[in-house]
């Protein structure tokens, strides 16, 4: 189970690396009902 998940990072850096700053503004970031407004329907 460990080499596949070191296997996954390494294939899937870019994905990963773009996951931990998005999680991260999730915490400091709460969504409310504005972020409907912002889609172009």
């Amino acid at each position: 189970m460990e080499e596949k998940t070191i296997r996954f990072f390494k294939w899937e850096t870019v994905l990963c690396a773009a996951f931990a700053p998005a999680a991260g503004s999730m915490l400091f970031v709460h969504p409310d009902m504005e972020y409907l407004g912002y889609i172009d329907y």
